[in-house]
């Protein structure tokens, strides 16, 4: 999630959005939560947030996303197994990613929690420079989680990257699809007017 330059990370964008929901949720008296997964296996006591109406609940959940950095490397399947198991009948569970996990491991995770009759919105976020890179020159690629290198051909790569792209694209919005979960691709350089938009909606719904 580290990738995107200033206000276009999604690390950062994702926080910002995670901050907004909660305190909408809780001026309409409704009880904010919060998980984020990281590199463990399962979410570290320190970042799951059972939900609350309690004020002071709220204002260390935004402390909490303030302060919060990316960890590198992760693994999202022990951590929403226990997300599965805390989310109640007749909630509402919004998924912030970049979505870079397996198809079919996050398919079974929304349509075990669709089960449970939690209805889940994912936004997908994505930086521009994801969505339409731009190279024409031989580049150095550099994984933001492990620091490795490739040179590659800039413009073979914006092909190849545009195919890829498209392939993700298609198989969460498939996913989502196929488990009833709302999907909202969200460019990190634009505001979050949709999102709130989509969010309200599914919750008035």
């Amino acid at each position: 999630m580290d990738f995107g330059d200033g206000a276009g990370n999604k690390f950062r964008y994702g926080r910002l959005l995670c901050a907004v929901l909660a305190v909408l949720l809780h001026r309409q008296q409704d009880a904010p939560g919060l998980a984020v997964f990281g590199k463990e296996a399962a979410v570290p006591v320190e970042d799951w947030w059972p939900p609350s109406t309690r004020r002071d609940h709220l204002e260390h959940l935004v402390h909490h996303l303030e302060t919060r950095a990316a960890d590198g490397p992760h693994d999202h399947r022990g951590g929403l197994a226990d997300l599965v198991d805390e989310c109640h009948r007749r909630s509402l569970a919004a998924f912030i990613t970049d979505a870079l996990v397996d198809p079919g491991e996050l398919k079974d995770v929304l349509s075990r929690l669709g089960m449970r009759g939690t209805r889940v919105i994912l936004f997908h976020l994505l930086a521009r420079e994801e969505l339409e890179p731009r190279f024409d020159d031989d580049v150095v690629l550099v994984d933001q989680e492990t620091g490795a290198e490739r040179v590659v051909d800039g413009a073979a790569y914006a092909r190849l990257h545009a195919e890829h792209l498209a392939r993700v694209l298609g198989d969460i919005e498939r996913v989502c699809h196929d488990t009833e979960t709302e999907y909202c691709l969200l460019p990190t350089d634009q505001p979050l007017d949709e999102a709130l938009r989509r969010f309200l909606m599914l919750r008035s719904g």
